[in-house]
């Protein structure tokens, strides 16, 4: 999702790490008890529709005109909107929530604090947002990139809409910190391969 180009995803099966991802997620959700959820980038849907299973008032906001007609497809009864991060907060009417949340989102985007207001324009008092993105602040993940020659294959120079942003614990902390979200939590998500590793990180903060 950028200004000019919405990320399509160039597969709509979950992958094993898009389970690993949503699994953490779902642990966080359960620990943090929302009555009410806004996922921004929903994508197809598969996380929204396990979320609103639970009995969570779910909404989700998804760019790409493609991903959100095999939403609708897959799981008509979903309640998500066309719209983007980068739109006026008040565009859609969503209202507020207890928990905003992104998967694989922020790494797109030239403007990322973009989503971090839009977030905060929609989360209650008290209540909390989710950013997870893959995890660039460990010393020996990116040693091996560099000793195994794999940095071509991380940057993805010629994946359209791929990821143009990394981040490490302290840059999500900054750009949390300067939307005034406090008590900052972190999780991480390891490696499908090599479990020694971290291949995302989750940043959860509230707002007071």
């Amino acid at each position: 999702m950028t200004t000019s180009h919405t990320y399509t995803a160039d597969s709509y099966e979950p992958t094993r790490e898009n389970k690993k991802i949503y699994a953490a997620i779902q642990g966080w959700i359960s620990a943090l008890k929302p009555a009410s959820v806004l996922e921004i980038g929903s994508g197809i849907g598969m996380l929204g529709d396990a979320i609103a299973k639970t009995g969570i008032r779910y909404v989700g906001l998804e760019p790409d005109a493609t991903q959100l007609e095999l939403c609708r497809q897959r799981y008509p009864d979903l309640n998500v909107v066309e719209g983007s991060c980068y739109d006026e907060p008040e565009k859609y009417g969503l209202g507020e929530f207890d928990l905003v949340f992104s998967t694989d989102v922020i790494e797109h985007l030239y403007y990322p604090k973009r989503l971090i207001a839009f977030e905060k324009a929609h989360v209650k008092k008290d209540g909390h947002i989710l950013t997870c993105t893959p995890e660039f602040g460990c010393y020996w993940k990116n040693i091996l990139y560099s000793l195994t020659n794999k940095w071509e294959l991380v940057h993805s120079p010629n994946w359209d809409g791929g990821h143009i942003k990394f981040f490490s614990r302290q840059s999500l902390k900054v750009i949390h910190e300067e939307q005034d979200f406090a008590d900052l939590q972190w999780g991480t998500v390891r490696n499908v391969n090599i479990p020694v590793l971290p291949m995302s990180i989750i940043c959860v903060g509230k707002r007071l």
